[in-house]
């Protein structure tokens, strides 16, 4: 008797097919969604198959005519092929009302990355349907974006060793990759990947229904962006397809259900994997592997791609986004558990992730540029650099970030801006109390002078690379503003119904050091009395202060930041260890080394900094000054403003 196919690394958890309340709850489950767009119409389905063809024919006619021109051969051009390929939501057939397509371009050898964003970026730039074209050459990986027809597209280019690229090729193939440069494997990983899963998952139906509420989950609950450190869609339906292969003949509803279950009791970062690692075939292409790379052994929470060159998909996640994402977890263990007994339904999953009322003091990012074209841009350069300053952090706060960019209203005459916001969540560490009260230590203030300035070395680097040198004047019209606000000052459009909650009045009553509680009218007339002498009378200024070595100084509240529910930070975490393990998935257990980094000088302030970026020119002569910033960084000229510190660049 032959044994029943496995899918991924391990055994299914479960082979129990589902009965009829499961069967009914994936009914409801169905009809929850369909308010949420998360379905397309037939009439929207065939738009995108006509836009995939219409762009596949500009595709191929665009290679015949590169190829014919360089080398003079029209049947050679005739006969070389060339297609597209789709990825991404769109390949796994979860794509969502208004959602994009991601494009791969795959061109036989004679075609060059150079033409693809030279000739071809020509031929979209002419094109009557193409609106909102823009090229990201030095990306890691690079691509098109752009409008097509009213579908938003990403359109990557991969080229291969081939003079012909037949029409049903499979870019699975390990082969294909042979003698290709590191961005052209980049840009076929994603269809790889996303046909690797596809075959790795036993019922392609439960799959994608599963999907589409877990996607729609992650994106309400604040917890889906790969680049503030989150996880992005490739990740999530890796996850999705391993719940499938614990429960191959489960249905939707009991898919959902197990999602939870299974994550919020995952051991990270031991690494998801929908199947066993593949071994490098000979063409030394880097592999996620953190036996011997300590900046993978250091990753939090490993999903690893099923096709080669295997590659963490989550290598962005830190310490703060994996906790909110494991809590969210567990939520969903709750809600699924009321959905089943009847208490709730679907729509409970799906409520709105109270991100701002959950925190109370936030660092707010913002950018800003004075025209739309160089807006977009370094919006996206900036973005880029939060994860890093929210890693800046001091250890005894998290940074999260809300994975949404505010646009900021703006006047006609006022430059374009937008806004990130960090939650900041106060660590408690568990540490012995001493026996005499007055050798407690006074909580320390969270500073933020260290994330800005790497935040500013990260903008001033990566803009020099993006935009190329410019005068002072020019660069002075990009600026990034770092604030720390309280819950009580943000803009009201930062909350879902476009209102700030009411703002709580406290009303404490404070007593004089001399004053008695007391339940008995006699003892508190007698304590009035005593009271009123000049010997145990107190002063109002008196209950304001604290008094230390002699010394009396008066507290700020607004010195100490704290949240509602503070979390314990296990210090063993950054700790390094010397264990080399035998195992990939052992490595990822036992091994969490951080990587070293090289940190800027420090140089701005923690509670207002505006940074206006100027480009790093290798000829400028930086003075050292007080402060010992390095010559390899630009100096900063600190001038004083009423709310905080301006920063500028001084050559």
């Amino acid at each position: 008797m032959s044994q029943p196919k496995t899918h991924g690394v391990c055994e299914p958890i479960s082979m129990v097919k589902p009965n009829s309340m499961d069967m009914e709850l994936q009914e409801k489950l169905k009809k929850g969604l369909q308010p949420f767009d998360v379905f397309e119409t037939k009439e929207e389905i065939d738009h995108r198959k006509a836009v995939l063809a219409e762009m596949n024919m500009l595709v191929c006619d665009w290679i015949k005519d590169v190829i014919e021109q360089k080398t003079g051969s029209k049947e050679l051009a005739a006969k070389a092929g060339g297609h597209i390929f789709t990825f991404g939501s769109f390949r796994l057939g979860v794509n969502a009302r208004a959602g994009d397509i991601d494009t791969l371009v795959v061109c036989p050898i004679h075609v060059s990355r150079e033409d693809f964003f030279d000739t071809f970026y020509t031929i979209l730039e002419n094109h009557p349907d193409v609106e909102n074209l823009h090229a990201v050459e030095e990306a890691f990986v690079p691509a098109i974006k752009l409008d097509f027809m009213e579908i938003e597209m990403d359109l990557l280019f991969a080229r291969l060793a081939l003079d012909k690229i037949p029409a049903d090729i499979d870019l699975k193939e390990i082969a294909l990759l042979k003698n290709l440069d590191q961005k052209c494997v980049r840009s076929l990983n994603g269809c790889r990947v996303t046909d690797s899963i596809l075959s790795l998952v036993p019922n392609h139906e439960a799959f994608r229904l599963t999907l589409r509420t877990i996607k729609l989950w992650a994106k309400k609950r604040a917890i889906y962006s790969n680049v503030l450190g989150f996880i992005g869609g490739v990740a999530w339906a890796m996850l999705v397809a391993r719940v499938c292969q614990f429960y191959p003949n489960a249905c939707a509803s009991q898919l959902v259900s197990k999602f939870f279950l299974v994550f919020s009791e995952w051991k990270w970062p031991t690494p998801v994997m929908l199947c066993e690692f593949i071994k490098d075939p000979g063409y030394n292409f880097k592999q996620w592997d953190p036996r011997f790379d300590e900046y993978d052994a250091a990753h939090k929470m490993p999903i690893i791609t099923p096709s080669y060159p295997c590659q963490d998909a989550c290598y962005n996640v830190m310490t703060g986004t994996l906790e909110a994402m494991v809590e969210e977890f567990k939520r969903g263990v709750n809600v699924c558990k009321d959905i089943t007994l009847g208490k709730e339904t679907w729509v409970k999953l799906w409520q709105n992730n109270e991100f701002f009322l959950t925190h109370k003091t936030f660092a707010v990012i913002s950018a800003s540029a004075p025209n739309k074209e160089e807006y977009t841009a370094f919006a996206g350069l900036v973005q880029s650099c939060i994860r890093k300053f929210i890693e800046n952090i001091p250890e005894q706060a998290l940074g999260i970030p809300y994975p949404k960019e505010f646009t900021v209203p703006r006047s006609d005459d006022e430059p374009y801006k937008s806004e990130w916001y960090i939650g900041l969540k106060m660590v408690e560490k568990t540490e012995e109390k001493p026996d005499d009260p007055k050798d407690l230590k006074e909580k320390p203030k969270l500073v933020l002078k260290q994330a800005i300035d790497q935040l500013c070395y990260q903008v001033f680097r990566k803009q020099t690379l993006q935009f190329g040198e410019e005068e002072e004047e020019e660069a002075s019209r990009f600026k990034v503003n770092v604030t720390k606000k309280k819950r009580s000052d943000l803009p009201e459009y930062v909350f879902p119904d476009q209102r700030r909650p009411d703002k709580k009045e406290k009303k404490t009553r404070r007593r004089s050091k001399g004053s008695i509680k007391t339940a008995d009218p006699k003892k508190a007339t007698a304590a009035a009395d005593e009271s009123s002498t000049p010997e145990a009378s107190t002063t109002p200024s008196q209950t304001e202060t604290t008094t230390e070595n002699g010394n009396t100084t008066k507290r700020k509240a607004e010195d100490l930041i704290e949240n509602d529910k503070p979390i314990k930070r296990n210090n063993s975490d950054t700790s390094p260890s010397t264990t080399t393990p035998t195992s990939i998935a052992a490595a990822t257990t036992t091994t969490t080394t951080t990587p070293s980094t090289t940190t800027p000088p420090s140089t701005s302030t923690d509670a207002v900094s505006t940074i206006t970026p100027k480009r790093i020119v290798e000829q400028d002569v930086v003075e050292l000054d007080e402060i010992g910033q390095s010559p390899a960084v630009p100096a900063l000229n600190l001038t004083p403003q009423p709310n905080g510190l301006q920063l500028h660049l001084r050559r």
